[in-house]
């Protein structure tokens, strides 16, 4: 499968903030597909087994997994990781050591099928059911009441900066700058690329805006301190 994603940035620049300033832990509270449908017709177009997925219920790594095989198609969990460090891991952060569980727990609950290699490094591919796609289409469906959140380090210093000396706050906000302008280099390279889809673009945008913001707040912090 070939991935129309750059290589991700090194440990450094992943400090620097996200897009739309989220992020969640994917051992969060999770998502439960056995949950009322929206209409009966809906209910009715239901093919997956619902009793054994509802004993397991899906998390939001379960859906980034199957959003991923969805839209590239037959992948390795390796694939799925190198998709992730420069799209979805900017903005939603996890473990990626759970894109090799994930996957065989999906396949089991018959949301995936795997094929694995005979031989040689007996990589395991992974494609959509039906059942997969129709849980992945319920999900995408389902509206989402969950605020968004801003985890920042600096922002959390400039709380009490007035206990900091001048110098330092100056210094906090130049480095929070060069940070989020680093990030937006990022971002506009990804940009650039042709292969982003429409609504792919749409996410960049949101990373991109909050880049933008974020440079000029320190910017501005810089030259007050």
């Amino acid at each position: 499968m070939q991935l129309p994603v750059p290589s991700r940035p090194g440990a450094g620049a992943r400090r620097a903030g996200r897009p739309g300033g989220k992020r969640h832990r994917s051992s969060g509270p999770a998502t439960n597909v056995s949950a009322p449908p929206r209409s009966a017709n809906r209910g009715a177009r239901r093919s997956y087994d619902l009793a054994a997925v509802a004993t397991n219920s899906l998390t939001p790594t379960s859906y980034v997994v199957l959003g991923l095989v969805g839209a590239f198609g037959p992948c390795s969990s390796y694939d799925m990781k190198r998709a992730v460090s420069s799209s979805i891991g900017y903005f939603w952060p996890f473990p990626h050591s759970q894109l090799y569980a994930e996957p065989i727990r999906l396949a089991e609950l018959g949301l995936l099928r795997e094929k694995q290699e005979p031989t040689g490094r007996k990589r395991r591919t992974y494609t959509l059911t039906s059942a997969g796609r129709e849980a992945l289409h319920d999900w995408l469906g389902e509206p989402n009441h969950e605020p968004t959140e801003i985890r920042d380090l600096s922002i959390l210093k400039l709380f009490f900066a007035a206990q900091a000396d001048r110098a330092d706050v100056h210094a906090l906000a130049v480095r929070a700058a060069d940070a989020h302008r680093q990030r937006l280099a990022e971002y506009e390279a990804i940009a650039a690329s042709p292969a982003v889809d429409p609504f792919r673009r749409k996410t960049l945008e949101m990373g991109l805006r909050f880049e933008r913001t974020a440079i000029a707040f320190w910017d501005e912090i810089a030259s007050e301190a």
